[in-house]
């Protein structure tokens, strides 16, 4: 029967070469042999590989530790940032409102201060006016005094009748108004 699979070339496709399986399961045991010597240590070879692959485990490690510690302190940056930033806003916020108050009592002092100059310039006004009236009412007065001294002389220069003492007031009155 072996006879026929070998003469057969159609189930030569199927048919196991014997020596090459044995080479191939060998090889196979032989590689197993040597990774497990290799990456249990026992190798030779092994030891500047494995001193090589733990000096870069740790190198990973320690790069993921730094970013890890730079991660945490760039939160921390994030939320002191965001603290100033709030706290710049309120500050902001109470100068607005420190400038608004400012100007309304800056603006209530200007109407105050106006307010108070008005009132001055009247009252420096009727008091003006009041000092005319008077200095005025005082010449009126002393012409009035004048023109009586002067009609009294006259009455006593002429003689004191009626009609002559009617006369020199008329004319005295008259020369007032001319006067004026």
């Amino acid at each position: 029967m072996m006879s026929s699979v070998l003469a057969d070339p159609s189930s030569a496709a199927f048919a196991v070469n014997l020596p090459v399986l044995l080479v191939s399961i060998i090889n196979f045991l032989l590689l197993l042999v040597v990774l497990k010597l290799v990456f249990t240590g026992k190798f030779v070879i092994s030891a500047p590989i494995g001193k090589w692959a733990q000096k870069r485990s740790d190198e990973i490690k320690s790069a993921l530790a730094q970013a890890e510690t730079v991660t945490a302190q760039a939160v921390v940056n994030r939320q002191e940032i965001e603290k100033r930033l709030q706290e710049a806003e309120q500050e902001i916020l109470r100068l607005r409102q420190e400038a608004n108050l400012a100007s309304q009592r800056i603006l209530q002092e200007g109407a105050a201060d106006a307010r108070r100059e008005a009132d001055a310039l009247v009252t420096r006004a009727r008091n003006e006016i009041a000092h005319s009236r008077d200095e005025a009412m005082e010449e009126l007065r002393r012409e009035f005094g004048e023109l009586a001294v002067e009609a009294g002389a006259r009455v006593v220069a002429t003689s004191l009748n009626d009609a002559s003492h009617k006369r020199l007031i008329d004319e005295a009155l008259k020369e007032a108004e001319r006067g004026k």
